[in-house]
C-alpha cells in the first residue's frame, strides 16, 4: 500500500538531532524517527528535557530541517 499525502509511514529510521534541551544544554543525539508523515514524526529515545516549543536540528541521508517540538511525553 502506498501512502498517501497526510497517511503516517510505518517504518523506523535512524536520525541525528541536536539543539539546546530545556536546562540550556547544547546536545547531539542518535534517535529513532516513526511514524512519519509530511508534517511530523515521532522521536524516540531521546536522552535530553525538551519541552513544547523547542526547536531542534534533525539530519538524516544528509539532508537537513528544522522542527519545532510540539508533544513531549
Amino acid at each position: 500500500m502506498k501512502a498517501g499525502m497526510n497517511e503516517d509511514v510505518d517504518v523506523s529510521v535512524p536520525v541525528r538531532i541536536w539543539g539546546t534541551d530545556a536546562d540550556g544544554e547544547v546536545f547531539r543525539q542518535s534517535v529513532n524517527a516513526r511514524d512519519l508523515s509530511e508534517q511530523s514524526a515521532l522521536l524516540d529515545g531521546i536522552e535530553h528535557h525538551l519541552k513544547e516549543g523547542d526547536l531542534v536540528g534533525l539530519q538524516y541521508n544528509g539532508q537537513k530541517a528544522h522542527a519545532r517540538v510540539t508533544w513531549v511525553q
